[in-house]
């Protein structure tokens, strides 16, 4: 924990949480005024913590992994069924969230928010800070995303917490094994532990993700773990990758190239060209192989620079690199994974150049914007207002500065790593993986 974060750092945080408050002002005023969520949660406006009830749903009935062909680990429904009612979820759909369903939804978003107040408190020991740093982290893009989305990640992201709070080694690989239960790509969390040799974490993990594995398959009936790893390989393909509908929420560099390459987006093109006459679709062909181009090339650079630093970089800025590179390697990840940031900023703080304060700030703000509109849903059911609206389908600016904020990212974490000098961090005076070094990096 740091005992201050000096005068820029406070200068910063209330400049974050003010803009994020005031965003969220913005987003009161657009519900009661429009009666739906403006970008970046505006696609479907009857769809408001649809994952959270459709998984609580499909954990009650054998079929998740042959019907609705879920990607979920077992241990994710395991989880849904011991903080939900059975009688709760007997409907399909969205039905349950109108009736108990919604005290399990209050129980994840009390869990959630305790976790982020938890990774407040890493950040300095004053109050004040703390509950600034809680401000910015509770309103920040991919928690709000994944309120809205009510996605289990939520619970992933509070194991994330627990991991980097705590200084065991045997209690930062069970918690790691359980946030990898809940979203299989966290695996890529141990990547430095495999670097830095920390053999109790990794043996802890995987003790801990078999058990959690053995327990989930003995408390659920018809696990179908053969049918659940065929899904995995199944759902992102092309089909998925390029949904219209999935843009506005792009983090990732490599998937906001992939929704060009797919047929889905020639309307969003014709609509583009049209209203800006300068741009052509191969100058923006052009554009996206720049941009794969680069993408790998940073992706290079930061790991050869983990594997040339191993021995004086902080493991949790291993973790921060490993989850930007994930980032843009893939937008199976989906916007809302970006709450793992949140969890290993404090770590990470004093190595962070002003440079990559405003990357962060871009990437995680709140607010979207509509930089095109370019057509109108009418007739979808607000869940929120309970009325029926006709909503906006718009091209945000969060689709262009979101997956750029992380290529910036990426670029600056890669320039770090090629020109760090410095002792090497004692592995035994830093917890693993999120305690502050004892120097800077």
């Amino acid at each position: 924990m740091m005992k201050s974060l000096g005068p820029s750092g406070r200068r910063a945080l209330i400049a974050v949480a003010a803009w994020n408050l005031g965003t969220l002002a913005y987003f009161v005023f657009h519900l009661l005024h429009f009666g739906y969520l403006p970008p970046p949660v505006f696609a479907f406006v009857d769809d408001t913590f649809a994952d959270f009830f459709h998984t609580t749903y499909w954990a009650y009935h054998d079929e998740r992994y042959s019907e609705w062909l879920a990607v979920h680990p077992p241990f994710v429904f395991f989880i849904a069924q011991l903080a939900s009612f059975k009688e709760c979820f007997l409907f399909e759909g969205l039905s349950s969230r109108n009736g108990c369903g919604m005290l399990s939804l209050y129980l994840m978003f009390a869990i959630s928010f305790a976790a982020a107040f938890v990774n407040a408190r890493l950040f300095s020991d004053d109050l004040t800070c703390q509950i600034m740093c809680f401000v910015a982290i509770a309103s920040s893009f991919p928690f709000l995303y994944a309120i809205e989305r009510g996605n289990f990640i939520l619970f992933g992201y509070s194991f994330v917490v627990l991991s980097v709070a705590t200084k065991s080694r045997v209690a930062q690989g069970f918690f790691l094994a359980c946030a990898i239960s809940v979203k299989q790509y966290l695996i890529v969390l141990l990547g430095f532990a495999f670097l830095k040799m920390h053999w109790r974490v990794l043996i802890s993990c995987g003790i801990s993700g078999l058990a959690l594995l053995a327990v989930s398959a003995a408390y659920l009936p018809a696990p179908d773990f053969l049918r659940f790893i065929e899904n995995m390989f199944t759902f992102v393909g092309v089909e998925n990758i390029g949904n219209l509908w999935r843009l506005p929420y792009s983090t990732s560099v490599d998937g906001f190239i992939s929704f060009s390459k797919t047929a889905d987006a020639q309307y969003f093109f014709d609509a583009l060209v049209e209203a800006l006459p300068f741009l052509t679709t191969d100058l923006i062909f052009y554009y996206a192989r720049t941009l794969q181009i680069l993408v790998f090339v940073f992706i290079f650079a930061v790991v050869v620079g983990i594997f040339r630093l191993r021995n004086r970089i902080s493991n949790s800025y291993i973790s921060f690199a490993s989850l930007i590179c994930l980032f843009n390697l893939s937008d199976a990840t989906a916007a809302y994974a970006l709450i793992m940031l949140l969890a290993y900023l404090p770590a990470v703080w004093e190595e962070l150049t002003r440079k990559d304060f405003v990357a962060l700030f871009l990437l995680l703000q709140p607010a979207d914007g509509n930089l095109l509109v370019l057509g109108e849903i009418p007739g979808q059911l607000s869940y929120l207002s309970g009325e029926t609206v006709t909503s906006t389908l718009a091209f945000t600016y969060g689709s262009i500065v979101r997956p750029g904020a992380t290529l910036l990212l990426l670029f600056f974490v890669a320039l770090h790593l090629w020109t760090t000098k410095g002792a090497a961090t004692s592995d035994d005076q830093s917890a693993y993986p999120g305690a502050p070094a004892s120097g800077r990096l």
